[in-house]
């Protein structure tokens, strides 16, 4: 079985997280060097939520705890998507045993290749699209219809806490089809975002007025004066390397936190790495000008950055939708469902063309590349089905 324990921060401060739980039972806060801090950082709440609960109540290592929640993750995923495909194509063996290739090509690739978080958007978004596209396919009363809009926001937000924006493309793509869907009445299509928009607002809400106040309180109490400021991904610092990726003598030598780190240390030698709590803002406000100064100054810079990104997408685009782009030129889908999957597409081609287009950063990019390729192929594999079955009743 594949080890989903990859060492690092981000393991560093999931066992802070344990140990800050097993000694006060309130998620969120860790414990390290004889002392309470916030546990972990970034986008990901909600691994240092679910991970050290998993661990303490199973009375698992964190590392056991670890390879239970990715692995289990991932085998709820394969089992969902199957199924919905299954279900999305009853009674259509050809385009069944298209979606089968393609999932197998694409979990091959996603269990070998990606890890941890980066695992989130893959996998929610092959589990989620059969099972939207079976919901378009039924007719349901509006309250049961609603219902199940309810309860997919929701899980979609969860989601979204275990990794920051991993559902934000797969939200563009539902959405889309919501709103162009024929079937829907304006009142209806109105009424389904309003209730995905509401559910998905609960998790966030929870997390911000309950779990964020409870560990506040409780750091507060221990250590009067320590900084409580909340943590985002670090985009500027993310950014401001990304432009190392394409060789330059403006921001080198290599794509690395070192770049970031040493620019920093040019203008701030007190801020020589990226500082975790306190001097975080500071840290990230110094890349975010040196970022705007060189698209000032030096846009050939971005241009040159954006152009190879740009070329790399491509080459993961034509792997994993592969012959779904002669069979998409060939037979035209429904353009609602063609603009769904491009919006999804480019949406989670951000942050390959921000940041770095690697395996794991794209994982999302991936994903949609794959379902554009499946479901043109099977497209295409219908549209002649239909021809000989209208000839042969003729």
């Amino acid at each position: 079985m594949k080890s989903f324990v990859i060492k690092g921060c981000r393991y560093d401060f999931l066992v802070e997280a344990y140990e800050g739980y097993v000694r006060t039972k309130i998620p969120l806060v860790g414990f390290s060097d004889g002392k309470f801090i916030p546990a972990g950082w970034g986008g990901s709440p909600g691994i240092y939520y679910f991970i050290p609960k998993i661990a303490f109540y199973f009375g698992l290592t964190i590392d056991q705890a670890i390879n239970v929640f990715w692995g289990g993750l991932v085998v709820l995923s394969l089992v969902f998507s199957v199924t919905g495909f299954i279900i999305l194509f009853k009674n259509k063996l050809p385009q069944l045993a298209v979606s089968f290739v393609y999932l197998f090509i694409f979990y091959f690739y996603m269990i070998s290749k990606i890890t941890e978080e980066y695992l989130v958007s893959p996998m929610v978004s092959v589990v989620f699209v059969p099972w939207i596209l079976i919901l378009f396919k039924k007719d349901y009363k509006t309250y049961k219809l609603l219902s199940i809009y309810f309860i997919i926001g929701f899980m979609l937000s969860i989601t979204n806490l275990i990794r920051s924006h991993s559902v934000t493309g797969l939200l563009l793509f539902i959405l889309t089809l919501v709103i162009l869907h024929v079937k829907y009445t304006t009142k209806l299509k109105l009424l389904v975002c309003a209730v995905i928009v509401i559910s998905m607002s609960i998790p966030g809400f929870y997390y911000k007025n309950v779990l964020l106040p409870e560990k506040n309180a409780f750091l507060r109490d221990k250590f009067a004066a320590i900084d409580l400021i909340e943590m985002s991904q670090p985009l500027w610092h993310s950014a401001y390397i990304g432009l190392a990726y394409a060789e330059n003598d403006i921001v080198k030598p290599f794509y690395s936190d070192y770049v970031g780190e040493q620019k920093v240390k040019e203008i701030n030698p007190q801020l020589a790495e990226i500082p975790v709590h306190s001097a975080y803002k500071e840290y990230h406000e110094i890349l975010k000008k040196e970022f705007f100064k060189i698209v000032k100054n030096n846009p050939w810079v971005i241009i040159i950055n954006l152009g190879t990104k740009l070329a790399v997408l491509y080459i993961y685009f034509l792997v994993f939708a592969n012959i779904g782009i002669i069979a998409s030129l060939t037979y035209k889908k429904p353009w609602s469902m063609e603009l769904a999957l491009w919006f999804a597409i480019a949406f989670n081609s951000l942050v390959g063309l921000i940041i770095v287009p690697s395996g794991q950063y794209i994982s999302g990019f991936i994903a949609f590349s794959a379902l554009y390729g499946l479901f043109s192929v099977t497209h295409a594999v219908e549209k002649p089905q239909k021809r000989f079955n209208s000839g042969k009743n003729l």
